[in-house]
Order: C-alpha cells, then sequence, then structure tokens
C-alpha cells in the first residue's frame, strides 16, 4: 500500500494499536516501528492534527508556518503554538503566564492604554513583551509603538537628560 494520493486529509488507522499514522509513515516490514500490526486500513480524516495542541486544521500555509525540510513544505505544529513556544524560549513564559500578564494590565498597554490584542491563528499580535535587555526579566507588554519608542529614549537616555537638566 502506497501513500494517499490526498496528503493533506489521509491517515493510516492500524485497528490493532488504534493509532493513526500519517501518509509519510512506512507501511508493511517498516511498520513494526510505529505498531505491532502490518496491515492497516487508510482512512479519511479531515484536516491536520498540531503535534503539541492536537487541534485539527487544514494542511495550509493559513494554519502552519512553511518550512522548506518538511516533505510538504509546512511546519507540524500549528501557528498558535509555534507563536508560544517562540515566547517561551525568547522570554522563558509559558503560555499561562503570558496571558496572566495580559489580563493583570486590563488587556492594554503599560504606558499608553491602547487596547491590545492576544495573537489568533489568523490574526498578528498586537501585543510587544517588553524586557530589560540585561537581565531579561519581563517588565509588561506594550503596543508597538510605545515600544518601538521606549527603546529609542533608552538608547538616549543619557543624552536627553543632560539636554533637559541644561535649559
Amino acid at each position: 500500500m502506497g501513500n494517499p494520493i490526498n496528503k493533506e486529509d489521509k491517515m493510516y488507522h492500524c485497528s490493532k494499536c488504534d493509532k493513526n499514522h500519517y501518509y509519510w509513515a512506512k507501511i508493511g516490514k517498516d511498520h513494526a516501528k510505529y505498531c505491532d500490526k502490518v496491515y492497516v486500513n487508510q482512512i479519511k480524516i479531515t484536516g491536520y492534527k498540531c503535534n503539541k495542541c492536537g487541534q485539527r486544521f487544514p494542511r495550509t500555509s493559513e494554519y502552519f508556518k512553511k518550512d522548506s525540510r518538511s516533505t510538504d513544505g509546512l511546519r507540524f505544529r500549528c501557528k498558535l503554538c509555534e507563536f508560544y513556544d517562540d515566547i517561551k524560549y525568547r522570554y522563558k513564559l509559558t503560555e499561562e503566564q503570558y496571558i496572566n500578564i495580559y489580563n493583570k494590565q486590563d488587556k492594554k498597554c503599560a504606558l499608553c492604554d491602547k487596547e491590545l490584542k492576544l495573537r489568533t491563528m489568523n490574526t498578528k499580535p498586537t501585543i510587544q513583551v517588553d524586557h530589560c535587555h540585561k537581565t531579561y526579566v519581563v517588565r509588561g507588554m506594550l503596543c508597538m509603538n510605545c515600544n518601538v519608542r521606549l527603546g529609542w529614549y533608552l538608547k538616549r537616555k543619557e543624552k536627553i537628560e543632560d539636554y533637559v537638566r541644561t535649559e
């Protein structure tokens, strides 16, 4: 049994182990790596299951980031899970901690009180995580304008303060 024609929505289901194996799983003698049953039934399942959250989404670039190393050119985690993985890597914040900070600030920018929106599957976030570049401690969440302006100010802080004092 070869690969299914439509890779987006086909999986193989093993009746012995009751697991689904995606189209790239080898069938036949190598199938023992995945389970004990050699013969599997081909079934149609709508969508692709994200490796992390387990939700099913259409296998398109709308829901999955591009990856040239993958056989179909897409990553195996949905964009939302990739986003929270990036937040965890960059700022050492879990998804819960990130949302807690967002809620503590009443869903507003810490400086200008502009409303912030969390990232959804099809929208980019309006939130910038403000953190100290020396200690990497997260200070809060800002809108893009405040984050850029704060960064500009912090780079020129001494010069600005000297200028203001000379008046």
